[in-house]
């Protein structure tokens, strides 16, 4: 059983790269509504994507909770936000889920709040329209200072940081991303810096982001201040 110290959040990043074998055992740890909804994705790449991830967050998760992974019940929290319902709830675990391309992230805390977004940096022809819609005006007046190299990943590296604070605060897309300003790589470095409906958000919530690396952005919300991150690796789960 993995245990979870105080104040530190373990985040797990994973990429997908197994056989048919691999994919067999991931299948024995879904419940049954899960393989129905996997029956009916019509793809064969996103089915299996779905069997892997959703085998690795059941893996992970009772991991923490000691029980087997087939056995882990789930509830819907506010705006859709997954939770573990009873009797898993006891573990006062809080988790947070984002995938992009063939990666998977996995943040979990013990009773406080948290998001993780994980966004694969790919080509994106509205880019333009995008950024005047999802940027604050100081965002986009920093956008367009950088040279034009920089400027996907960066508005990835914004975008997974906008949606890791919604998602930690449970609102999702229902509040306007432009209302919150946020750390532009590379001018300056990640972070909340504000919340136009929350004026003490940037006291009671951290958000922190890695430079983007293997075309992928990655960004992680948490409510208070001085956590410790912990990143996983996959060897470190019980066998």
């Amino acid at each position: 059983m993995l245990e979870l110290p105080t104040r530190h959040v373990h985040l797990w990043c994973l990429t997908m790269d197994c056989s048919p074998f691999d994919l067999a055992f991931w299948a024995s740890l879904l419940c049954a509504d899960e393989r129905v909804r996997a029956d009916r994705l019509r793809h064969q790449r996103d089915r299996r994507f779905f069997i892997w991830y959703r085998g690795n967050v059941r893996r992970i998760l009772a991991s923490y909770c000691g029980s087997a992974p087939q056995a882990l019940r789930f509830r819907t929290g506010r705006f859709g936000k997954p939770e573990l319902a009873d009797p898993f709830d006891m573990h006062q675990l809080r988790f947070s889920i984002s995938h992009s391309g063939n990666r998977l992230a996995i943040a979990i805390v013990r009773a406080s709040e948290v998001g993780v977004d994980i966004e694969q940096i790919r080509p994106m022809p509205d880019l333009p329209d995008l950024v005047d819609s999802v940027f604050s005006g100081r965002e986009q007046s920093l956008f367009r200072s950088l040279e034009e190299s920089s400027r996907l990943p960066t508005f990835f590296s914004v975008w997974a940081q906008k949606e890791a604070y919604l998602k930690a605060r449970g609102l999702g897309l229902n509040r306007p991303p432009r209302d919150i300003d946020v750390g532009l790589f590379p001018v300056e470095g990640a972070g909340l810096i504000r919340d136009g409906w929350d004026s003490s958000a940037t006291k009671q919530w951290s958000l922190m982001a890695w430079p983007p690396v293997q075309s992928y952005a990655t960004a992680l919300a948490v409510e208070g201040q001085h956590w410790r991150i912990d990143h996983m690796a996959e060897d470190s789960l019980p066998l």
